[in-house]
């Protein structure tokens, strides 16, 4: 199908322009015919990083779309400073045929962030970093 609003790609993160040619699926938003597609994603090239966390190691779980400096282990395996993520997923553990909200585990799909990425990223740190010192001087 034609793309009829700008947009990005899901997989790779590059611009999608009106008129151009790309799939969409809900729950997974649009993505160029040569990206690879959400099935496609289940089982993702070897160039896609795989990372987990826990609220035990200071993590909060991680959205699609989003810029993230890469775990200190992938990077000490050759992986890029910054990714970004694909999908991501919180599993909760059930105890004793409860639910436990309290114990999860994060889990992400990412791919190499590209360098406007990684900018537009730094650029909103700075701003929620000069925000937040705003409101604290207040």
């Amino acid at each position: 199908m034609k793309a009829k609003f700008v947009g990005k790609c899901s997989s790779c993160g590059r611009p999608i322009s009106v008129g151009e040619e790309a799939h969409w699926r809900k729950g997974f938003g649009a993505w160029h015919p040569a990206c690879p597609g959400p099935v496609e994603r289940d089982n993702p090239p070897e160039s896609a990083y795989r990372i987990v966390g826990s609220p035990n190691k200071d993590c909060q779980g991680w959205l699609p779309g989003e810029v993230i400096l890469t775990p200190e282990f992938h990077r000490q395996r050759g992986a890029p400073e910054y990714l970004v993520v694909v999908e991501a997923k919180t599993t909760y553990v059930v105890e004793d045929g409860c639910l436990n909200r309290r114990t999860r585990t994060y889990e992400a799909v990412c791919r190499a962030a590209m360098p406007e990425e990684i900018e537009g990223a730094a650029l909103r740190a700075r701003r929620r970093a000069t925000a937040e010192e705003e409101n604290l001087t207040r």
